[in-house]
């Protein structure tokens, strides 16, 4: 694997599009990244487990290509809206 074209892809889940990159083939392993990092960070380690592993790296989320979800709506119950003023 001295040129690897990476295989990028995404999944919908919870109302946001995950990317992630998946290489190799056999038991699946999932790395994931710290913050402010995304999958590339993985990029020099994915080759080489991809020989033995399924490798997945998705971009968590609002990192990356993964979409940044909205802020939940403010509560609306009356005994919370001290918060507001």
């Amino acid at each position: 694997m001295n040129q690897l074209t990476w295989n990028h892809r995404y999944a919908r889940a919870n109302d946001i599009d995950v990317h992630y990159v998946r290489h190799g083939g056999g038991m699946p392993l999932v790395m994931l990244h710290g913050w402010p990092e995304f999958w590339y960070v993985y990029r020099k380690n994915v080759p080489a487990l991809a020989e033995r592993f399924d490798v997945l790296v998705p971009d968590l989320r609002g990192f990356g290509e993964t979409e940044k979800p909205g802020l939940p709506d403010p509560p609306s119950d009356p005994k919370m809206s001290w918060w507001r003023t």
